[in-house]
């Protein structure tokens, strides 16, 4: 099977990004990709760095400490991983840090 047919067949929602097919293979395993793709755009990685905080459950004082930035700044990037899952809010947000498997 080819990787257009792979994807065609692929039973995860549209523009949830998919196992990379190098599990255990890859040198960089373990650690975050550079970046990943969604329904409206690819998420950096400090997006990535914020949504796996998000889905850990941890409070956005705690983040900003964690990650050297400001409330503001934050919710900044949490509207830009909003608009690029079309997801609104941070509970959405949680839920799409677990269907990365970022958590």
């Amino acid at each position: 099977m080819d990787e257009a047919s792979e994807r065609a067949s692929d039973p995860s929602p549209a523009g949830m990004a998919r196992d990379c097919g190098r599990r255990g293979k890859c040198p960089y395993e373990g650690k975050l990709c550079a970046s990943i793709q969604l329904k409206n755009g690819v998420l950096n990685k400090r997006e990535i760095e914020i949504l796996k905080r998000i889905g850990q459950g941890k409070l956005d004082k705690d983040i900003c400490v964690e990650m050297f930035m400001a409330k503001d700044t934050l919710r900044y990037h949490k509207d830009q991983i909003s608009d690029k899952a079309g997801t609104l809010g941070k509970i959405a947000l949680a839920v799409l840090a677990y269907q990365l498997n970022l958590v």
